[in-house]
């Protein structure tokens, strides 16, 4: 087994406004709800995908490459009976038991071998290969490793490429939406004639209340004339015209003041239109700056902390184990035999035994030591 140690280090992206509240972990949000190590677990699932392992099988070719035949009989022998096991178990699923897919079988091999297991409260995660040799061990968990990186990278570039393209789409709609709301707001201003309502109704009540005054000035000096001449004379006439004059000057002037809300409101609405386009401008310039910077950046998420050496031993078989469950099952066998034995070649060892037969006892002879048979022989 040959193990890479990978991290998924949080970085701050590069935003032109700085007061954003929300966060972010590799893309995903971040809140109290999730655990620490979703971000490791999801990028875990991903590794385990078929596309990933078909192309690690891909760039080492483990699909042409052929094993080194089995020296050991033992070793040979198992695998014929996966090999079996395997063939077995897709006949009962399917009725049937195809050619294999070499490509295929070597996928299925790189997700069986491989393990992955994330470290707890940590972003770190553990990428574990086992094969024949070391050196694939190795090189099948590098393999996964740089697989899983480049490939995330390539999505985030491909992400960001789709982003910059819409933005840049979005801002072109944006310039013209903003261009149109000031085309119309300086048509009406120059339709109008003005520049500010405020402005122009302040000066209408100025000129309203200075005609006012005019037409009671020119009233008083009309009725002293008319006490002095008839309506006929001259001088009575010409303060009749300019009389009508100044009512007929304040009548267009009250009568322009009463559309002149309609106008405000215009104004108003077309002052909105040229807001509201400036701040969609504004936020697509924005997010689009953000996109170049993220599109260019070469800063990744994903590094590969230790990778994968050969391991000087194997994990498996420990020999050690094996010499215990011979010494175990030995003990078992001979405990078997003697008890086979046992059950099958009865002895009398006594007297006990002997009574339980229930035949006569004519004699019994006394276990004796050694130093008794010496002395006897």
């Amino acid at each position: 087994m040959a193990t890479a140690l990978v991290v998924v280090k949080p970085h701050e992206r590069l935003r032109l406004e700085q007061n954003r509240k929300d966060k972010e972990t590799g893309d995903f949000p971040v809140t109290q709800l999730v655990p620490i190590d979703a971000p490791s677990r999801t990028y875990i699932e991903m590794i385990r995908s078929r596309l990933l392992a078909e192309r690690v099988v891909h760039r080492l070719g483990l699909d042409r490459r052929n094993d080194p035949p089995l020296v050991s009989r033992w070793a040979r022998l198992r695998q014929s009976g996966e090999d079996v096991l395997s063939d077995g178990w897709e006949f009962l699923q399917y009725g049937t038991v195809r050619p294999g897919d070499p490509v295929a079988k070597a996928v299925r091999r790189v997700q069986r071998k491989c393990t992955l297991a994330p470290a707890k409260d940590t972003y770190l995660f553990d990428i574990t290969c086992g094969a024949r040799s070391a050196e694939d061990a190795a090189a099948i968990a590098n393999a996964s490793a740089e697989v899983f990186i480049a490939y995330a990278a390539g999505v985030n570039r491909q992400e960001s490429g789709g982003n910059r393209m819409f933005l840049e789409q979005r801002l072109h709609d944006s310039e013209a939406v903003l261009a149109d709301a000031r085309r119309a707001l300086t048509a009406f201003k120059d339709r109008q004639g003005t520049f500010s309502l405020q402005e122009e109704d302040a000066q209408q009540l100025k000129t309203i209340s200075g005609l006012e005054t005019e037409l009671e000035k020119t009233d008083a000096r009309l009725a002293g004339l008319l006490n002095e001449y008839t309506r006929d004379h001259p001088k009575v006439m010409s303060l009749v015209a300019e009389t009508e004059r100044l009512r007929q000057s304040l009548a267009r002037l009250r009568q322009q003041r009463t559309v002149l809300p309609d106008k405000e409101k215009q104004l108003e609405d077309l002052r909105l239109r040229v807001k509201v386009a400036e701040d969609t401008y504004t936020v697509v310039t924005k997010a689009l700056a953000e996109t170049r910077i993220q599109e260019q950046s070469q800063v990744s998420e994903i590094r590969v902390v230790s990778p994968a050496a050969p391991p000087a031993y194997p994990t498996r078989p420990i020999r050690v184990y094996y010499v215990a469950g011979a010494v175990v099952a030995a003990m078992l066998v001979g405990v078997a035999a003697v008890l086979y034995a046992e059950s099958v070649w009865p002895r009398l060892r006594s007297t006990a035994d002997v009574e339980r037969l229930g035949l006569p006892v004519l004699a019994t002879i006394p276990r004796a030591g050694w130093r008794v048979w010496r002395r006897v022989g």
